[in-house]
C-alpha cells in the first residue's frame, strides 16, 4: 500500500495537500519510535524506563493517543516525500490541520516558489553610455593624493582657506536647547573641505587660536538626519589652534615617492587615466545591467506569495543592517534619523522585494531556457579570483569553506550562473 493524497491549487502559488491514507510500513516505523519514547518516559512499577515491553506500554496508554502520536511522528517524512516527488519547493512553514484520524484526513496548506511569465526578453533594448576619462579627473586624483600627503604646521595668525583648525563646538536651537550629536572637543577641520554643514567653515575664516564665536547655520533640507533637515542651529565655537598646509609639489619626485617606482609624472598620469577609465567602464556596464533589469522586471509577471515577499523584505533589512554596521554606525540611530520604526521601514520595502523576486525568478527561468551551465572549473577559477585579494595565510581556510556541496560553493555557483545568463542575453553592441 502507498500513500493516498490529493493536491489542489489555492491562490498566489499556495497549494493544499490532503492526505487520506499513509503507507503501513511508514506507520509501523513511526509507531515503533513512539512506543520506544513512551517506554523511556513511562513510570510503571516493576519496570525500568526504557525496558518496558511494547505490550505493557499499550496496556497503560490509550490506543487513540498512540495513534495520534504515530501520525504526528510519520507525517514530516511522509509529507516531505510527497512534496519532493511532486518537485515542489516549499516556502516558509506549512499550516497543518489534523481534521480527523478515522477516517484519516490531514490538510496541509503551503506556499511554493511561483512560476513567472516572461515577455520577449530578447527584444529588450538598452545602450551602454560610455564615459571617457579626462585630464581634469586625473588632476583631481593627483590633488586627492596630494591632500593625503599634506603636512600641517602650527601658525600664529588668523585662519584662512586650506588651513586646518582645531575647535570645540556645541550646537543648540535658536532658543538655547542643546542638540544631540552637534558637539565635539578638539575637532580638526580643514577649511574649504566642505565636510561640515554649508556655511559652518566660512564662519571660521579669520578666527585665531583662543577666539570664541557664536553663529547660526541652517541645515540643508535634504540632510540625512530627518530631525535636523532644514532646521536652524546655533553653534558656539572655540578655536584651539590654526595650522598651515604644506602641500608636496606634484612632479616626478612626487610620482616616485607615491608609487615607490622609478617613473615620471607623465607615466604615472597615464596609469591613473587608465585606472579611471576602467572604473568608468565598470560603472557604465553596471548602469546598463540595471536598465536591463528594470526592463526585464516590467515584462515579468506572476502571483508572488506573501511568505516569499516577507522573507525578501527581511533579507533587504539584514543587508541594510550589515551596511550600517560596516560604516561603524548604530541601527537605532539610523531609524531615529530616518524618523521611522522598523515596521515602517519593512513596509516601505514591498515593491523592492517584489522586484527582486521577479528578477531572480526570471533570470533562473531564462538560464534554464538558454541552457546556461556552470562547471566545477568555472567555480574554481572564480574562487581563485576571489582568493587573490586575501593574504596567503587565510587562503587555505577560505578555500575549505567552498568545498563542493557546501552552501558557500552553491551560492558562488548560482552567482556565476546568473552572471553567465546576463552576459548571454544582454544586448551586444
Amino acid at each position: 500500500m502507498s500513500h493516498k493524497f490529493t493536491f489542489s491549487d489555492l491562490d498566489k502559488s499556495r497549494k493544499q495537500l490532503i492526505i487520506t491514507e499513509i503507507d503501513a510500513a511508514a506507520l509501523e516505523k513511526a509507531e515503533k519510535k513512539v512506543l520506544k519514547e513512551l517506554s523511556n518516559n513511562l513510570k510503571i512499577k516493576g519496570f525500568r524506563p526504557g525496558n518496558i515491553p511494547e505490550s505493557v506500554v499499550r496496556e497503560n496508554v490509550e490506543d487513540s493517543y498512540i495513534s495520534v502520536q504515530t501520525l504526528q511522528e510519520a507525517l514530516p517524512e511522509v509529507a516531505n516525500g510527497i512534496v519532493q516527488e511532486a518537485e515542489l519547493r516549499i516556502i516558509g512553514q506549512p499550516q497543518i490541520n489534523f481534521e480527523s484520524v478515522d477516517p484519516l484526513k490531514i490538510v496541509i496548506d503551503f506556499d511554493v516558489y511561483p512560476e513567472v511569465t516572461i515577455g520577449d526578453y530578447k527584444k529588450i533594448s538598452v545602450k551602454e553610455e560610455k564615459k571617457k576619462a579626462t585630464d581634469k579627473e586625473v588632476q583631481e586624483a593627483l590633488e586627492h593624493v596630494q591632500g593625503r600627503m599634506t603636512e600641517y604646521k602650527k601658525v600664529e595668525r588668523a585662519a584662512k582657506k586650506d588651513d586646518r583648525v582645531e575647535i570645540d563646538f556645541d550646537g543648540k536651537t535658536p532658543d538655547g536647547v542643546p542638540l544631540d550629536n552637534t558637539s565635539s572637543k578638539h575637532h580638526p577641520i580643514v577649511l574649504g573641505s566642505n565636510m561640515f554643514v554649508p556655511g559652518f567653515e566660512d564662519e571660521l575664516v579669520g578666527m585665531k587660536a583662543g577666539d570664541e564665536k557664536e553663529f547660526e547655520v541652517t541645515f540643508p533640507k535634504d540632510y540625512h538626519a530627518a530631525n535636523m533637515a532644514g532646521k536652524p542651529v546655533v553653534f558656539a565655537v572655540k578655536v584651539h589652534q590654526v595650522e598651515e598646509a604644506e602641500k608636496p609639489k606634484i612632479d616626478d619626485a612626487f610620482a616616485e615617492k607615491v608609487t615607490a617606482e622609478k617613473k615620471t609624472l607623465d607615466e604615472w598620469k597615464k596609469e591613473i587615466k587608465a585606472q579611471i577609465q576602467d572604473e568608468h567602464d565598470k560603472v557604465s556596464r553596471q548602469n546598463m545591467e540595471e536598465k536591463f533589469y528594470d526592463e526585464l522586471i516590467k515584462i515579468t509577471s506572476g502571483d508572488l506569495p506573501d511568505t516569499l515577499i516577507q522573507q525578501e523584505k527581511q533579507s533587504i533589512l539584514r543587508e541594510l543592517k550589515q551596511r550600517i554596521l560596516q560604516q561603524g554606525l548604530s541601527y537605532e540611530k539610523y531609524l531615529e534619523s530616518a524618523g521611522q520604526s522598523e515596521d515602517q521601514l519593512l513596509e516601505s520595502y514591498d515593491k523592492q522585494a517584489e522586484d527582486r523576486i521577479k528578477l531572480r525568478l526570471s533570470l533562473q527561468q531564462i538560464a534554464e531556457k538558454e541552457k546556461v551551465e556552470v562547471t566545477e572549473v568555472d567555480v574554481e577559477e572564480k574562487l581563485n579570483d576571489l582568493l587573490r585579494n586575501h593574504p596567503d595565510d587565510q587562503k587555505k581556510d577560505i578555500k575549505a569553506q567552498y568545498q563542493p556541496g557546501s552552501e558557500a560553493y552553491e551560492t558562488l555557483a548560482y552567482q556565476l550562473k546568473m552572471q553567465k545568463t546576463l552576459e548571454k542575453i544582454l544586448p551586444k553592441e
